[in-house]
């Protein structure tokens, strides 16, 4: 023994040492609850987590997204916040693919306001959230949308819990689907086929709705036949939380369903399927030479299509169509040029009753296609957004804007547009640009003062009430008089 501790002493000045002095680096807190959560009561918190919990137990926790900045949109749209790159290496079991994966704390942001978040179904455990969207972008209204959604959850989905989207042009409503014993390949094609059947039943009802989707469809894997080879992988649908949070007991008796359950939809509510486009039911001459290809008997010349060149980029120009970003479809000058010889070509050759069917504009465009006149295929919602951009200069002409099964809108080129059509497509020398801009400004400034009211006119789809009987009377000999309470 030393002399210190023979006398009871301890030797403590390793106690002083400096590494001990020296103040630990701190750490960076993650996942940091944010203010608007914690201003709230002790018993809003509890709501708020369990209902935070009960969202987690439902989604996918690695095909997950948020609103973030977006150069191309100029604002914050819906993102992955795994990729590809991400997530593959997590599928392979390697841990340090750099996912995030979806905290409490994320879906707590959602609920108080701080951030919005989006989810996709959950392919580990029994149940899954689902959400039909009911969409008024572009046209509807909100009360339409409800009046839908209510519709739905009286006749199809019992107990439906719903909200009104954060900008209120909208209805989201939200299923729990227990799909035990489902494979996402097979999940996301009863989805496929449901979210058919929901547009279908929606044309048949008189709400002023623009579009129903149904969003949250699941992360799909294609494995290879080695062991964790992955082939590709397909992202699921984004679809945002719900948000709501004070509504939680709603949320906990919404519908409940099975895939199976699902799939039966359709047949059990049967709508035809080729009556799901009202407007397009009218009936349409074409020529049948022009499905063939050939140059004589065309009703859309080719050449009419590259001259009317300067011109659509001129319209394009002045006024940018208005296209759902849901539905991908941009419009560039071809789709333009396009329309505008198939608006001239039915302009010259109307139906007897005046209509312009949106079946016939597609039969002409598809041949146009076929025959290779065209590198754009027919999207409804592109020729719509082109459509709606002349209606806005006033280069339409509106005899009637409504529209329901069986009867198409009528409506035609005006004489300001043709004017225009004409003057691009005659004479051999092409327009200079600064001439055909001064004829374009001129005749959409002439159109307007013409008729004021017929600016900006879109379809409308419209259930006459004075049809109400005999339209009962039909569905009732098609064995389909569910629809007709259903659009009571």
């Amino acid at each position: 023994m030393g002399e210190q501790e023979q006398q009871g002493q301890i030797n403590t000045d390793w106690l002083t040492a400096d590494w001990h002095e020296k103040p630990k680096p701190k750490r960076r807190r993650r996942n940091v609850l944010p203010e608007a959560y914690r201003q709230l009561a002790k018993s809003e918190r509890q709501q708020v987590r369990a209902a935070a919990k009960w969202i987690r137990q439902r989604v996918s926790l690695v095909d997950w997204g948020r609103k973030m900045p977006d150069a191309d949109a100029g604002k914050p749209v819906p993102k992955p916040v795994n990729l590809k790159d991400h997530v593959v290496p997590h599928l392979r079991k390697n841990w340090r693919s750099g996912v995030r994966k979806l905290t409490l704390t994320a879906i707590i942001r959602h609920l108080v306001n701080d951030d919005t978040a989006y989810f996709t179904a959950n392919s580990l455990g029994d149940e899954t959230l689902l959400m039909i969207d009911v969409d008024c972008h572009a046209t509807g209204t909100l009360e339409g949308a409800t009046q839908f959604a209510e519709f739905l959850r009286e006749h199809c989905f019992p107990n439906l819990y719903y909200e009104v989207s954060t900008h209120g042009n909208g209805i989201q409503g939200f299923v729990v689907v227990d799909r035990r014993l489902w494979k996402d390949a097979e999940y996301k094609a009863v989805l496929v086929d449901v979210e058919k059947w929901l547009r279908r039943v929606l044309s048949w009802t008189p709400f002023d709705v623009e579009d129903v989707e149904l969003k949250g469809m699941p992360l799909v894997v294609s494995w290879g036949e080695r062991k964790g080879e992955v082939k590709s992988v397909t992202f699921g649908s984004l679809a945002k939380m719900p948000r709501d949070w004070r509504r939680f007991s709603d949320w906990l008796s919404t519908t409940r369903m099975t895939p199976h359950d699902l799939r039966e939809l359709p047949k059990r509510f049967a709508v035809p399927e080729d009556e799901a486009e009202p407007e397009a039911q009218a009936e349409a001459t074409v020529v049948p030479e022009v499905v063939k290809g050939s140059v004589s008997g065309k009703l859309v010349d080719p050449d009419e299509i590259r001259k009317l060149e300067p011109l659509a980029r001129d319209l394009l120009g002045r006024h940018a169509p208005e296209v759902s970003p849901s539905s991908r479809a941009a419009v560039v000058a071809e789709d333009v040029q396009v329309a505008l010889a198939i608006i001239r070509s039915c302009t010259l050759n109307m139906n007897p009753d005046g209509s312009m069917p949106l079946a016939r504009i597609e039969a002409l465009w598809d041949a146009a296609y076929l025959a290779g006149d065209t590198t754009r295929a027919f999207r409804s919602q592109r020729f719509a957004a082109i459509r709606n951009m002349l209606s806005e200069m006033g280069l339409l002409e509106w005899e009637d804007a409504t529209y329901m099964f069986g009867k198409a809108c009528r409506w035609k080129a005006n004489e300001e547009l043709m004017g225009m059509i004409e003057e691009a497509l005659g004479g051999t020398d092409p327009t200079t640009p600064f001439a055909l801009a001064i004829l374009v400004r001129n005749k959409i400034e002439e159109s307007r003062q013409k008729r004021p009211e017929q600016v900006g006119l879109r379809p409308k789809k419209v259930f006459p009430s004075l049809l109400r009987t005999d339209w009962d009377e039909k569905l009732t000999e098609a064995g389909l008089d569910h629809l007709s309470r259903m659009a009571a």
